[in-house]
């Protein structure tokens, strides 16, 4: 499968939104504002990519703490809007490739809410591996918290086919 990363602009964050709001999406993502999307954007610790497959724009990837003195990023972020069509997959692996091969980082950490297990199952099917839980790390509404499961990946963990 070919996609594109591209770098997002401010003109993509509008599409961005609607796509943090589909059903299959939102109780899984935090939901940022115009302005956290507009900020990641221009931060230069973060890359925020486009998820381009067949010319049109099908999700987003955003990695932080691009900046980290023990080259350690944050992969912050996956959204796509084709489910289950393998897309996800060569998002994630050609943004690992970039950061391992090219930015030459150590380690690339996410998080996933626990009970999330689709994304559980789809990260450590790509060489994640488990590290523990933030217990209640995640505040949802005004007074529920949920637990956020921690995957990493080594750079020497990494088999890049991107």
């Amino acid at each position: 499968m070919v996609i594109e990363l591209r770098c997002a602009r401010p003109e993509d964050v509008g599409r961005i939104l609607r796509d943090e709001k589909e059903p299959a999406d939102r109780s899984l993502i935090d939901h940022w504002s115009k302005k956290q999307h507009l900020e990641a954007i221009d931060n230069e610790a973060t890359i925020y990519w486009v998820i381009v497959h067949d010319g049109a724009p099908v999700g987003h990837l955003i990695v932080q703490n691009l900046d980290d003195p023990n080259d350690s990023a944050f992969l912050r972020r996956i959204v796509v809007t084709l489910p289950r069509s393998g897309v996800g997959k060569a998002a994630v692996s050609k943004a690992l490739d970039y950061l391992f091969r090219i930015k030459k980082l150590h380690r690339i950490w996410l998080n996933v809410k626990q009970g999330n297990t689709a994304s559980a199952e789809f990260f450590s099917a790509l060489g994640f591996v488990q590290e523990g839980t933030s217990r209640e790390a995640s505040k949802i509404g005004d007074s529920r918290y949920v637990s956020m499961d921690v995957f990493s990946m080594l750079v020497n963990e990494f088999e890049g086919d991107a």
